[in-house]
């Protein structure tokens, strides 16, 4: 162990004992044990197992069929069929491989679990907001082409209202196809994100999805709500429907392909009208010097990446699309960690990157965590109903708590915020200003633990 290798002093170290000549300190205030020592920090989550009154029945279930199978089995073995035996023998170890991969499928429906997070704890820790870990969104996306370049748009919308500091935020969205039309829906939300952003922190709505949030049936007449809030709310909704007929008419535009492609505003041809070869296309559209709300307030930053394609070259669809945010985001702000989302799985809970950092920046596991999964819900109805999302309610309800309560949950290729360090194995390099609040940030820290 070298010089500057962290080293951990024991609880009863003579490196914790007083100064004898130094006079001893009040604990009146609580920060301290009934032995001097420091008290341990509270956790910023809890584990919550399932009371095993409520896995009574389920075992008893379990046991049952386990019962069944040793009859029938019993039965197999004991009445062998004379005239096949090969055909005997090979049902029955079919029967005894699916009798195992159903044993095997009970295991971890035995210790579900479940997660609370501490926000206020959170807060309390990390007073400031600038404290708190720099977070990169990575969006991927098809094209106007291939998907609504509304759902892009919605979930951009969802992600630059979210409740997490500005300066620590940035949205990063992929376009695999090198669509200029969803170049154009993106400046055009950018735009209405000036607008969107204010209004939904200074009414905390929910969702902050501008599609999802005035589908809702809710009579803000008969609940008495502030008539400015009203007033506000139809505006707000009038430009958001004027919003959506220009990302139809793009849509609609995406279907008819200019036989010489797509030229842009100054004349130029589009450089991605060859899909499968063109250059990288990096576009800041929101984080320059300067760039506000409609209040005035900092926004978070918003950058367009399409990268470069060769014919020749593999491009591994979303993963290539995955790696090449990656590279990009190191490069202009490396945020400690890194939350990657589909083009139409919007964040329908505005404070859900504050519950991330709940898991990976918890001063006991944060270090040692991963990734924090959540699950998706993009086929529930806002009534509460379900359409299409009865089999992945089950998936993630029942079967992602089952897995987190042995080792973890799985990583389902969405909605998944990642600690940056995880992925490459080592601490990013860093250069970041004093005051760990300058525009563009290049840190990756690992927050809340003592980190090696």
């Amino acid at each position: 162990m070298d010089e500057h290798s962290p080293e951990i002093v024991p609880v009863n170290s003579p490196a914790l004992d007083p100064d004898p000549d130094q006079e001893p300190q009040s604990s009146e205030s609580g920060e301290e044990g009934d032995r001097g020592g420091p008290r341990p920090p509270e956790s910023l989550s809890d584990k919550l197992p399932l009371p095993p009154a409520d896995l009574n029945l389920y075992g008893a279930a379990v046991a049952l069929r386990l019962l069944l199978l040793a009859a029938f089995f019993r039965y197999r073995v004991a009445h062998p069929a004379r005239g096949a035996p090969w055909l005997w023998l090979a049902a029955l170890a079919c029967e005894l491989c699916l009798a195992l991969a159903w044993l095997l499928a009970q295991l971890p429906k035995l210790s579900p679990t479940s997660r609370e997070t501490h926000l206020d704890r959170l807060a309390s820790r990390y007073d400031k907001d600038a404290r708190l870990g720099s977070v990169d969104v990575l969006v991927t996306a098809a094209g106007a082409g291939a998907e609504p370049p509304l759902a892009a748009a919605n979930t951009v919308l969802s992600v630059l209202a979210a409740d997490y500091p500005a300066r620590r935020l940035a949205c990063y969205v992929s376009d695999d196809g090198a669509d200029l039309l969803l170049f154009e829906a993106l400046f055009d939300a950018a735009g209405f994100a000036r607008r969107w952003v204010p209004f939904c922190r200074r009414h905390a709505v929910e969702p902050r999805a501008p599609e999802l949030y005035f589908a809702r049936g809710v009579d803000y007449l008969r609940d008495k709500a502030a008539p400015s809030f009203v007033k506000e709310r139809r505006a707000m909704k009038r430009a958001y429907e004027e919003l959506k007929v220009r990302m139809n008419c793009l849509a609609a535009k995406a279907r008819k392909v200019p036989e010489d492609g797509w030229v842009m505003s100054d004349g130029t041809p589009w450089p991605g009208n060859n899909t499968r070869d063109h250059p990288a296309m990096i576009q800041v559209l929101l984080g320059h010097p300067g760039d506000q709300d409609a209040e005035g307030n900092e926004l978070p930053r918003l950058l367009y990446v399409s990268r470069e394609k060769k014919p020749g070259f593999q491009h591994h669809t979303k993963a290539g699309a995955l790696n090449a945010l990656l590279r990009v985001s190191a490069l202009l702000t490396n945020g400690s960690y890194v939350l990657n989302l589909d083009h139409d799985h919007c964040v329908a809970n505005s404070g859900v990157l504050r519950e991330a950092m709940c898991f990976l920046m918890d001063p006991e596991s944060g270090n040692r965590t991963c990734y924090v999964q959540f699950p998706l819900r993009m086929g529930v109805n806002d009534d509460g109903g379900e359409t299409r999302a009865t089999r992945d309610s089950v998936f993630f309800d029942i079967g992602m708590k089952c897995l987190d309560g042995i080792q973890g949950p799985v990583y389902v290729g969405s909605g998944c915020c990642i600690n940056r360090k995880a992925l490459y194995g080592f601490d990013p390099a860093s250069t970041e200003d004093d005051d760990g609040e300058a525009p563009v940030q290049r840190s990756s820290r690992a927050g809340g633990g003592s980190g090696s």
